[in-house]
């Protein structure tokens, strides 16, 4: 096959054309043939036979010997292929007319030896084979044959006779060998044809190339892949048509494989511009006759190739701002690291953390909240360096590492711009929302060598900053750390405390403002740590908000309480019955299934209906979808609804209507100012006339002093609770307290009876 003939393809699937064209030309040429080559054969046969009457002269031997090789031209001519037919006509007339002529003129048993070897090789070669080529040859050996015999018979047949019978007999071998070629040839160009076909229609995109990856030939597949026509296609190198942006081509697309095969994942340009990413193998073919050259076949992998593209982009990015995500901002640092060489200061990581960001998720919405994620993204790019990198770690947490620090205070210059751009930016356009953050600053060091651990002090930077009031920059230290480390034991303490029932509950007293006598009691968690003493619940309550232990911790509490009131009714069954109220955090209340759990509980621990209160904050409640319904459920239940800490947080006024709630907790910072000149005073009367309105009990928590307490009793609040009243107690000493209260109430309801 000889790939450089680059043929149409309209001319590849003709059939093979002949010296004639029209098929009666064909039809003559056949018929005027084959009675060339049978006079030339009789012509010969009759010079074998020096008896015969036709004429032995040289004359006679030239007009055999041009009719022979005449007939034989132009039938290899005429026929497209010369079956069995064509050599039967031949070889039938080519006999008849020897048989005639030898029974005219030469003796009877030359006439008999020349049939019986004329007729029955061609009887046997009818009857045996439908191949010409060995019909012709069967042929040819009978002629042999009874040249031989007469030969013997007239030795003085002369040299011209011997010429005249080896010529017939060169003319019958020249014509199976003849037919035989043709017939190779035939089978080779129609294998070629069909090839060629196959190829061109193809759905698979393919070519031929030579060693130097030159395009010998492609077909229509591939230029629809491409984009470009066949003609635009031919003698170009495959290297030539790569998108230039593509830097990763295998290197044998540039000079060829040394292998034998070859494949890789390529990326094309199409003319107008568009990539293509195709999967290529390329298999070496050398064939015995011609130059070696390489086939390949080529797959569309572009869709595929887009679909892993952006499965990597969103595994190293972060879906809403599209900035670097966790992963890829470690890979980053390791690499900066390694490239300073564990030089101290020269690393730094910058961890910033809005301040309030739940409160715009909470009471706008996430989507509220995911625009201010949007918007603050182009403001921090606007002030870090260009070789800074930029990430967002999830939720608000956002983290610019810096690997070309001059020392400490270029690290706090560049965490003070980002504070800046954070605080003028308007994320939130029509709102009074402004954007604070608190900021870690963590740098490498000898004993920070490593990706995570520079992560890790600039978040325990960062939550220093949280604590020490928000809005602020802290660089981290060896005290952070400590800090830190010890915050990770007492969370394992913690858990382990859980686990291990060594938490304990205190109750502190609820009292009616104007009798004095007790109503409820709060159930306080505290906590005995074996090595530490007693930890204040502003420390482990927020921990276990933190981490994920508050609902296990709630759970504990909500159930040691139902217990242990169930045993005071028991005791006191004459009294009125106790009430208990509980705290619950917002983890717990959203909880599926929580109002089935404390149903549970309170099948287990009969108690009065309605001495079970739950205590939720107001940004428990601003979630109305999560919190309505669980109220709802609880209220059915009996349980009492407390809203704690009012006045503190964000919420409207207008949940109070929304929202079940049964009884409001004033905080504590609106009763200590009431010792004092201050307009709180006449917002905390504007509270509990509300809440008469909504017919809503209302409790004065933090009461200190006896003058808060009078002036809470005089502006109707219907219970109080504080030092002022009672401390919190061990379980053990709420009966004492309850004997001694009711001992003075009867005391003082006697003398005026």
């Amino acid at each position: 096959m000889r790939l450089v003939h680059h043929e149409p393809a309209a001319a590849r699937t003709t059939p093979l054309a002949t010296p004639f064209g029209p098929r009666s030309t064909r039809y003559l040429a056949r018929w005027l043939g084959a009675l060339l080559l049978v006079a030339g054969l009789t012509g010969g046969v009759s010079l074998l036979f020096p008896a015969a009457p036709f004429a032995t002269t040289p004359l006679a031997l030239a007009v055999a010997a041009v009719a022979a090789l005449g007939g034989a031209v132009l039938l290899a001519g005429a026929f497209d292929d010369a079956g069995p037919k064509t050599a039967q006509l031949v070889v039938a007339g080519a006999i008849v007319l020897t048989a005639v002529g030898v029974y005219a003129g030469g003796s009877p048993s030359s006439g008999a030896v020349a049939f019986f070897f004329w007729v029955a090789p061609y009887a046997f070669a009818f009857f045996t084979t439908r191949q010409a080529a060995a019909q012709y040859l069967l042929v040819a050996t009978s002629y042999a044959a009874v040249l031989a015999v007469q030969v013997h018979e007239h030795p003085a047949m002369g040299s011209a006779g011997l010429l005249a019978g080896a010529w017939v007999i060169v003319v019958l071998s020249v014509g199976a060998i003849g037919v035989l070629v043709r017939h190779l040839g035939r089978t080779v160009r129609d294998a070629d044809r069909r090839f060629r076909r196959g190829f061109e229609d193809s759905p698979f995109p393919a070519a031929f190339l030579s060693l130097d990856l030159e395009l010998l030939e492609v077909n229509s597949a591939l230029c629809t892949l491409l984009g470009r026509s066949r003609d635009d296609l031919l003698g170009r190198r495959l290297a030539d048509l790569l998108d230039p942006a593509d830097d990763t081509p295998p290197a044998w697309l540039r000079s060829g494989p040394d292998g034998e095969t070859a494949e890789s994942d390529v990326r094309f340009l199409r003319p107008d511009g568009s990539p293509v990413w195709t999967q290529i193998a390329a298999s070496l073919v050398s064939p015995e006759i011609g130059p070696a050259y390489r086939f390949c076949q080529l797959r569309d992998v572009t869709e595929h190739r887009v679909d892993r593209d952006k499965l990597a982009h969103q595994a190293i990015h972060d879906p809403l701002t599209g900035l670097h995500n966790r992963t890829l901002l470690l890979d980053r640092a390791g690499q900066a690291l390694a490239r300073r060489g564990g030089r101290p200061g020269a690393v730094g990581m910058i961890l910033l953390d809005l301040d309030q960001f739940k409160m715009v998720n909470d009471s706008l919405g996430h989507a509220a909240g995911d625009a201010v994620l949007t918007a603050l993204v182009p403001r921090l790019v606007s002030v870090i360096s260009a070789s800074d990198t930029l990430a967002r770690l999830g939720g608000d947490e956002f983290v610019v590492l810096c690997d070309n620090l001059t020392g400490p205070l270029d690290a706090i210059d560049r965490a003070t711009r980002l504070a800046d751009a954070v605080r003028h930016a308007e994320l939130l356009p029509g709102t009074s929302y402004v954007a604070t953050a608190s900021i870690g600053v963590a740098l490498s060091s000898e004993s920070t060598c490593d990706a995570i651990s520079l992560l890790r002090d600039a978040d325990a930077a960062m939550y220093r900053a949280k604590a020490g009031g928000r809005d602020r920059i802290e660089m981290f230290d060896r005290s952070i750390r400590y800090e830190t480390m010890r915050r990770l034991q007492l969370e394992h303490d913690l858990r382990s405390a859980i686990a291990a029932g060594e938490l304990l509950l205190e109750y502190q007293p609820i009292v009616d403002a104007r009798s004095g006598q007790p109503v409820a009691l709060e159930a306080l968690t505290r906590w005995d740590h074996p090595s530490r003493g007693r930890i204040a619940p502003d420390e482990f309550i927020p921990l276990a908000e933190e981490t994920g232990l508050a609902v296990d911790l709630g759970d504990w509490v909500l159930r040691t309480a139902i217990d242990q009131l169930g045993r005071w009714q028991l005791v006191h069954l004459l009294a009125p019955p106790l009430k208990v109220t509980v705290n619950v955090s917002g983890h717990q209340l959203a909880v599926p299934g929580f109002a089935d759990r404390v149903a549970e509980l309170l099948r287990a621990a009969p108690i009065a209906p309605g001495s079970l209160g739950i205590e939720i904050t107001e940004s428990v409640i601003i979630d109305v979808a999560a919190a309505h319904d669980t109220l709802e459920a609880l209220r059915g239940l009996g349980v009492v609804v407390l809203l704690d800490d009012f006045g503190t947080g964000y919420s409207s006024l207008a949940y109070l209507e929304q929202f079940p709630i049964d009884v409001l907790k004033i905080d504590r910072s609106f009763v200590v100012r009431l010792d004092e000149v201050s307009p709180r005073a006449v917002v905390l009367e504007a509270i509990v006339s509300m809440a008469r309105a909504l017919r809503i009990t209302v409790i004065g928590e933090g009461v200190e002093t006896p003058s808060q307490l009078a002036k809470l009793r005089d502006l109707g609040c219907t219970w109080v609770q504080g030092f002022a009243v009672a401390r919190p107690m061990p379980a053990g000493e709420v009966d004492a307290f309850l004997d001694e209260q009711r001992t003075l109430a009867r005391a003082v309801e006697r003398p005026t009876s």
